[in-house]
């Protein structure tokens, strides 16, 4: 099933200067600047319209940021308290800020001591918990997110996206499939990232990608490649989008135009598009931080 989005089309720019071929879809342009709007915000109105925020004061979520400032949102304009449970490493004041503006109430926390809150956030009857980690409902609400870029550019070969929750590259594969389309699906991970979870987890810099939770949306066998980009190569590709483009992606961004160019470096040819999931915090080149999410 494909969902309605909450918002006209996002632009799709060229990113020629950094690589031929290449583009970006800005989803920072959504109003909680990330990606997160598609799903999360028509997930909440749907449960209100459906009658699942009866008797519900808060609405939790396990976020490192943007999902948290979306939900923030969407509670506002349902007249509900959002309570975020984010990883203990995040330490950005401007993300902190922000969900302090909306009257979010934060739980900074280790992977074990979160994974305990949600669970027992998940029995209190007063607040409803999105799990936007394994709620299957919530990948559906990015599927017009293929749909949109196929309509935007029909030779598009391969849409490059950031693996987070994989909700949103899921919903990309769910449909590109349904419509039988041959553009590939090419995920990015951290490079300091260790899919097979053989060893502890690692902190890395490219925010919102490879969270500390093993479980997620995330099926292998629907994409067609993952590439590993370095935090420091993610980094420094961000600062040049922006320096030369004027595009305030953060390193998620910078993350998915160096796998692009790895495409290239490897041979694919054609129209590549890479996702811009989400906003720097900073105007400035040299800091190309993004909240997480």
């Amino acid at each position: 099933m494909t969902e309605t989005p909450p918002t006209a089309p996002t632009p799709l720019v060229s990113l020629a200067p950094v690589g031929p071929g290449l583009f970006g879809k800005l989803e920072y342009v959504h109003p909680t600047r990330s990606a997160k709007f598609r799903a999360l915000v028509p997930y909440l109105r749907q449960a209100a319209r459906a009658g699942d925020l009866v008797g519900v004061e808060r609405v939790a979520i396990r976020s490192a940021g943007s999902a948290a400032v979306t939900v923030a949102w969407a509670c506002r304009e349902l007249g509900l308290t959002a309570e975020a449970v984010i990883p203990e490493q995040v330490d950005d004041p401007q993300l902190m800020g922000a969900l302090g503006a909306l009257g979010v109430v934060v739980h900074r926390l280790a992977a074990d001591a979160a994974a305990s809150l949600m669970q027992q956030l998940t029995a209190d009857p007063s607040v409803h918990v999105l799990d936007q980690f394994h709620d299957p409902r919530v990948v559906g609400y990015y599927r017009p997110l293929a749909a949109e870029i196929l309509d935007q550019r029909p030779d598009v070969v391969a849409i490059v996206a950031g693996i987070g929750t994989g909700a949103t590259i899921m919903g990309l594969a769910d449909e590109l499939r349904a419509r039988n389309s041959n553009c590939r699906v090419i995920g990015v991970w951290p490079a300091e990232f260790d899919p097979t979870w053989r060893r502890p987890y690692r902190a890395h810099g490219i925010s919102g990608l490879a969270p500390p939770v093993r479980e997620t949306h995330l099926r292998p066998e629907s994409i067609d490649s993952i590439v590993q980009v370095p935090s420091a190569a993610a980094a420094r590709r961000a600062r040049q989008v922006f320096r030369e483009l004027g595009l305030p992606g953060g390193t998620s961004s910078g993350a998915t135009v160096e796998a692009a160019l790895e495409l290239r470096r490897s041979g694919l040819e054609g129209t590549l598009v890479c996702l811009f999931a989400s906003a720097c915090n900073s105007a400035s080149p040299d800091q190309p931080g993004t909240h997480a999410r």
